[in-house]
C-alpha cells in the first residue's frame, strides 16, 4: 500500500500528514484545484489565499508545511468565529433596544 500511496494524489495528501517538503504542499494545493475544477473563487477567500501561496512557483514563498497551513487556518477561523459572536451579541442587543424603545413609546 505504501509503496501505491507514495506518488500523486494519495502519496501528497501521506506526505502532508508528516510535515513535508514545500514541493508536496503544491501537489496539495493542486490537488484541491483540480477538485473544485481549476476555480478555487467558491472557497472562502482565507482558504484561497493559502491555496495560492501553496501553488507559487518559488518554493520558498510556499508555506514550510501543512502544519503551517492548519495553524494559520485555525488562527483565521478562530478570528472568524469571534466576529460572528460578537455579530450576533450585537443583533441581539439591538432586538433588545429595540423592544425596549416600543415599551417606551
Amino acid at each position: 500500500y505504501f509503496a501505491r500511496a507514495s506518488s500523486g494524489v494519495a502519496g501528497a495528501w501521506f506526505s502532508l500528514l508528516q510535515g513535508s517538503a514545500k514541493g508536496d504542499m503544491f501537489s496539495w494545493a493542486k490537488s484541491i484545484e483540480k477538485l473544485m475544477g481549476n476555480n478555487l473563487e467558491p472557497l472562502p477567500q482565507p482558504l484561497r489565499d493559502v491555496l495560492k501561496e501553496c501553488l507559487d512557483k518559488d518554493p520558498a514563498n510556499r508555506p514550510e508545511s501543512f502544519h503551517a497551513v492548519m495553524q494559520r487556518l485555525r488562527h483565521v477561523a478562530t478570528i472568524e468565529q469571534t466576529t460572528k459572536d460578537a455579530d450576533a451579541k450585537q443583533q441581539e442587543q439591538n432586538r433588545a433596544d429595540r423592544a425596549q424603545n416600543r415599551r417606551g413609546e
